[in-house]
């Protein structure tokens, strides 16, 4: 194969988001130790993506790993807010063996929430993610019982905006339901780069642009438990979320422009479309000593489509103060 097909930067860097924007949800919600909230928290964070290869796409397998930095604080009680810087680290592996690519991303969060003091009834959130990539690419050029690797190295960033109402509703056996709805939009940008190392099949590749409009659909279910024994007084949160994830509109047929560096000729691709229609699935539990720190959690992310998989975990340590 000359040309990987299958839009695997884009949609590594969505996903990258998706992970991030529930690492910082989960935070939002574990807030009822105090009712003036503050607190630092760090998250060391990990994904794996298997994407599947058919007719229109070369399919491809990726891992990552990354770590993440937040600071909450709740104004007057009713307005939370979260900042958060964050890292990640991700290599790409296509299933045919077309190209091996690695992304290094930093990475800005800002998110808030507004809400009744006591927490219940209607609420709005709004959030604001930026990404800056650095991407290592590597295509495998494998033409009958030859092989040639063009490399080449490019920048790029990415914007996401959320916002979006939900419903925090207490039921008798203390468990919070919360339907929720909201708006998503995704803008990457990959700038125009040039291979080496293939002679005369190395590119040059024009810069590509991507966008999305989503809708989201899904409800939160969470509680605090308490367990009590002679000498400690624990707390757990256990938190459910399912969501189903739309695409209403954005790019389509997206295409790109590409020359062999040793022609003057000029050739347009078409890239397959990235399905952004899936189902997500969110699972954590967070467990502290009352009037003691820190905060322990865990937690699981997956989101199932028809062409992706995506398995995603973190460990949160968190200081309330």
């Amino acid at each position: 194969m000359i040309i990987p097909k299958n839009n695997s930067s884009f949609k590594s860097n969505i996903n990258l988001l998706q992970n991030i924007n529930s690492i910082t949800d989960n935070n939002i919600i574990s807030n009822i130790t105090k009712k003036d909230n503050k607190s630092l928290w760090g998250e060391i964070f990990g994904n794996v993506i298997d994407h599947k290869k058919d007719r229109n796409q070369s399919g491809y397998d990726s891992a990552s790993v990354g770590i993440i930095f937040g600071y909450n604080t709740d104004i007057n009680g009713n307005n939370y807010l979260n900042s958060s810087i964050f890292y990640n680290n991700s290599n790409i592996d296509g299933k045919m063996g077309s190209q091996t690519d690695n992304i290094k991303s930093v990475g800005l969060s800002l998110n808030h929430k507004i809400h009744k003091k006591d927490k219940s009834g209607l609420f709005n959130y709004n959030k604001l993610n930026l990404l800056y990539n650095i991407y290592n690419l590597q295509r495998n050029i494998y033409l009958g019982n030859e092989y040639r690797v063009a490399k080449a190295d490019t920048e790029g960033n990415t914007v996401n905006i959320v916002t979006g109402l939900g419903y925090n509703i207490s039921s008798n056996n203390s468990v919070n339901i919360i339907p929720k709805i909201e708006y998503q939009y995704y803008q990457d940008s990959i700038s125009s780069y040039q291979e080496s190392g293939a002679n005369n099949l190395s590119l040059k590749v024009e810069g590509q642009d991507y966008n999305s409009h989503k809708l989201k659909i899904g409800i939160d279910l969470y509680s605090a438990k308490e367990l009590v024994d002679k000498n400690s007084y624990f707390i757990y949160e256990p938190k459910l979320s399912l969501s189903f994830i739309k695409k209403i509109g954005g790019a389509k047929n997206q295409k790109t422009k590409i020359s062999f560096l040793s022609q003057n000729q000029e050739f347009q691709i078409e890239m397959p479309n990235i399905n952004d229609d899936y189902i997500s699935i969110n699972t954590s539990l967070s467990i502290y000593e009352k009037e003691k720190m820190p905060i322990f959690s865990i937690m699981y992310n997956g989101a199932f489509s028809k062409d992706m998989m995506s398995n995603s975990g973190s460990i949160n340590l968190k200081y309330e103060f």
